[in-house]
């Protein structure tokens, strides 16, 4: 391939513009990528017989623009091409048409240019095999030795005369309406046939001239068939129109990384455990406590975003001091947020035991009324409806889910009997069903509470959490 221009691109005969060896096909190609698009162009010899030498044109406009193409010959004894086929290809859309040579003339080359805005492609095919080139003194001898002959022979030359499609186009005007236009020669019954891209036939009947056009509406993929026939024989030809689309955009979208943005402890308050607020953006937040041994003291997981969760305050003691584990996790991998934690504050006097949730639930079950100051009805979870702990019984230490009847909302929390401390709670979002909370090391025994809350009423449901090996 030889650049003639920036935009201008030659093929020639024993080279191909798409990289494929001469041996494997005769035909010319050629191919020029501009920064508005790729244009081919191909032109390809598909046979010889009696009628003449016939060829192929094919091409395609990836250009916002409008190209024309036309093909050519140049005889051995003719300084000027001879033009074969004019076409007009509009922005992104690729034809397929074909044209005929004497083939009883020798020609010298032939050649498809295709001209556009910053665009010049050239392809040579191969010329025709035989033929002889025309002597410039064979014309007028032979026109002295048929002069005698000719008004004799009119007649005969003409109703033999052979029948010829010479050209057949399809093309879009700029208001998109499909145009076939075709030329004939020879007379005889001229028909067309319009397919769409499916192959179905949706127009077809006769042509009105030996040339002419034929507005055939709109269509984006169509293929052409023109035939002329008499009683000395037939020939047609097929031209194709397509219009491209350009592809969706690729859209690509990103997970953001999991980020813990802030968490913070609340000062330990008696009797309470600890309030820990927290913004993450994560898939899950998981926070563990573990003392100065690295052992872990407590851990749950909770959702990302914005929120409160409350843990159990850490005693005081040898293993003193404690450390805070905010981890958020997701698919792009995880971010890890330490900070230290006070130990509980000494705990006051100790409440009634009939005060505390078990007590109040135990004294539903007798039949008795709930002690003062529960602030909620207690339904044993021995009912129609309960919810379901996992593991049961759970080891100190291991973590167990707590999974609750359909709700608008709902709060788990996790109860030290002796006192009615609340050591841990997770609000549930409508549509949760499952929480997971880890079972103490120390101080049992302990109880699972779950509120409920339907339409504008709630209940409290409890049941006992057997774990093993507390202290």
């Amino acid at each position: 391939m030889k650049a003639d221009t920036p935009s201008t691109a030659l093929a020639k005969t024993g080279s191909s513009a798409l990289g494929i060896p001469d041996r494997l096909s005769p035909s010319a190609r050629g191919l020029l990528a501009t920064p508005e698009g790729a244009v081919a162009c191909e032109l390809e010899p598909t046979g010889i017989d009696a009628s003449g030498a016939h060829y192929e044109l094919r091409i395609t406009n990836g250009t916002p623009g409008v190209l024309a193409a036309r093909a050519s010959a140049v005889r051995v004894d003719e300084a000027h091409p001879v033009a074969a086929i004019a076409v007009e290809i509009e922005p992104h859309a690729a034809i397929r048409t074909g044209f005929s040579l004497d083939a009883s003339l020798a020609y010298e080359r032939v050649t498809a240019e295709v001209h556009g805005v910053g665009i010049h492609l050239v392809v040579d095919a191969p010329p025709p095999r035989g033929g002889r080139p025309r002597r410039r003194w064979v014309p007028p001898v032979i026109a002295l030795g048929a002069a005698g002959l000719l008004a004799g022979a009119v007649l005969i030359v003409f109703g033999a005369e052979r029948p010829r499609v010479v050209e057949a186009a399809l093309l879009a005007n700029p208001d998109g309406r499909l145009v076939a236009s075709w030329v004939t020669s020879g007379s005889g019954t001229r028909t067309y046939e319009l397919r769409d891209a499916g192959g179905s036939i949706v127009g077809q009947g006769p042509l009105p001239a030996p040339s002419g056009t034929l507005d055939l509406g709109h269509g984006n993929a169509a293929s052409l068939h023109v035939a002329v026939a008499n009683a000395f024989g037939r020939d047609d030809r097929d031209a194709a129109y397509a219009r491209a689309t350009a592809p969706p955009p690729i859209t690509i979208v990103t997970t953001p990384p999991p980020a813990i943005g802030s968490i913070t402890v609340d000062p330990p308050q008696p009797d309470a455990p600890l309030t820990v607020h927290y913004a993450a953006r994560a898939r899950d937040l998981h926070l563990s406590v573990i003392d100065r041994n690295g052992k872990t003291y407590f851990e749950t997981t909770t959702h990302s975003g914005t929120g409160v969760v409350r843990i159990p305050a850490p005693p005081a003691g040898p293993d003193a001091p404690y450390q805070l584990i905010a981890r958020a996790e997701g698919a792009a991998g995880g971010e890890e947020t330490r900070i230290s934690i006070a130990s509980a504050v000494t705990p006051s006097p100790l409440p009634s035991p009939s005060g505390s949730p078990a007590a109040a639930a135990d004294q539903q079950q007798r039949g008795g009324p709930a002690p003062p100051g529960t602030g909620a009805t207690i339904i044993d979870a021995g009912g129609s409806e309960t919810f379901t702990i996992s593991p049961d019984p759970v080891r100190a230490g291991q973590s167990f889910s707590v999974e609750i009847p359909f709700a608008n909302a709902a709060r788990v929390e996790l109860v030290r009997d002796r006192d009615g401390l609340e050591l841990a709670w997770v609000d549930l979002r409508a549509g949760d069903r499952k929480v997971m909370l880890t079972a103490p090391m120390r101080d049992g025994p302990f109880t699972v509470r779950v509120t409920i809350q339907r339409g504008v009423g709630t209940e409290t449901l409890v049941h006992p959490l057997h774990v093993i090996g507390s202290r």
